[in-house]
C-alpha cells in the first residue's frame, strides 16, 4: 500500500506529531504541509483512475525493464524505412546487404487432384465463353485456367481469365467461334501448404500453372523450384505474367510425369 508523509502541519514549527488526526482544517494554506507519497502499487489506484501523458516524465528511463506492447499497436508506419537490419534478426546475419523474403510459395500434390472437383457450366457466344461454378472459383482477371469441356462439343484448352465478374462466373476468350453450351470442369492439383497462392491449375500431364492470390509488381520475379524430381522443373511458353508462372515436372527420360510434394517460392 501507498506511504503518506507528512512533513509539515498545524502545529508550527515543529508540525504534526504522534497522535494528531489529519483533517483539512489542520491543513491549512498558511502551514503549507508538503505531503509526498510513495510506494503506490496497483491497488491504490482505482478503475477509473487516468494518468495523461501529460503526468509523465518526458523521458522515461526503462533500464533493465521488458516492455510488452499489443501486437496491434506495431503497425507498418510505426516502422521508420530500413530499419529492420540484418543485426537484428535471428541468426548469424550480418553485413549491409539488404534483406528480401519470398513474395509467395507453395508446395503442392502433383498427383492429387482438388476434391471435391470444381465445376459448372459454361455458354459460348462468338469467341467469349461465360462460366459458372457450382462453386466460388477463386480466380481473378489474369489468372489462368484450365477448362475441360464435358459437354457441348467445344474444344478443351488452357485460357487466361479476361475478367470474374462475381466469385461464382468468370469469363475466357475462346479459340473457336459460335454458340455452344454445356458442362465444364476446371482441373487442378492439391495444395498442401502455400502463402499467397490461390491455385495450382492442372494443364496436362506434368504442367502446371501457378496462380497468385496478390499479383506481383511485374513479371521480373524469380521462381526457385525442388520437390522430389529426377531431372527438375522448366519454365514453359507462354512466359510468366504478373499473375501466374507456369512450369513442367520431367522423368529421367525428359518425359512429362507428375509427382510429389512439388516445391516452389517467389522472390522479387
Amino acid at each position: 500500500m501507498a506511504t503518506i508523509t507528512v512533513t509539515k502541519g498545524h502545529n508550527a514549527p515543529t508540525g504534526f506529531v504522534t497522535g494528531d488526526t489529519v483533517t483539512p482544517g489542520t491543513l491549512n494554506a498558511a502551514q503549507t504541509p508538503v505531503v509526498a507519497i510513495s510506494n503506490i502499487v496497483d491497488a491504490d489506484l482505482s478503475a477509473s483512475a487516468g494518468i495523461t501523458a501529460g503526468k509523465l516524465a518526458s523521458t522515461l528511463d526503462l533500464t533493465g525493464k521488458t516492455v510488452t506492447l499489443p501486437v496491434s499497436s506495431v503497425t507498418t508506419a510505426s516502422i521508420a524505412a530500413a530499419q529492420v537490419t540484418a543485426a537484428k534478426l535471428d541468426g548469424a546475419q550480418t553485413g549491409s546487404a539488404p534483406i528480401y523474403g519470398a513474395r509467395a510459395w507453395v508446395s503442392f500434390d502433383g498427383l492429387a487432384a482438388v476434391s471435391p472437383a470444381i465445376g459448372g457450366t459454361y455458354a459460348r457466344a462468338v469467341n467469349i465463353v461465360t462460366v459458372d461454378t457450382t462453386t466460388p472459383h477463386g480466380l481473378l482477371a489474369g489468372h489462368v485456367v484450365r477448362l475441360d469441356f464435358t459437354s457441348g462439343g467445344v474444344v478443351d484448352g488452357t485460357f487466361v481469365v479476361s475478367s470474374a465478374p462475381t466469385t461464382t462466373q468468370f469469363l475466357v476468350t475462346h479459340s473457336g467461334t459460335g454458340t455452344a453450351s454445356g458442362n465444364v470442369s476446371l482441373p487442378r492439383r492439391n495444395i498442401l501448404s502455400s502463402g499467397n497462392v490461390a491455385h495450382v491449375a492442372y494443364l496436362t500431364a506434368g504442367y502446371y500453372a501457378v496462380n497468385f492470390t496478390a499479383a506481383m509488381p511485374d513479371a521480373s520475379y524469380a521462381v526457385t523450384l525442388g520437390g522430389r524430381m529426377r531431372t527438375g522443373f522448366v519454365y514453359n511458353d507462354p512466359a510468366q505474367t504478373q499473375h501466374a508462372f507456369y512450369l513442367t515436372s520431367a522423368d529421367a527420360a525428359g518425359a512429362l510425369e507428375d509427382f510429389t510434394p512439388i516445391n516452389c517460392s517467389v522472390f522479387r
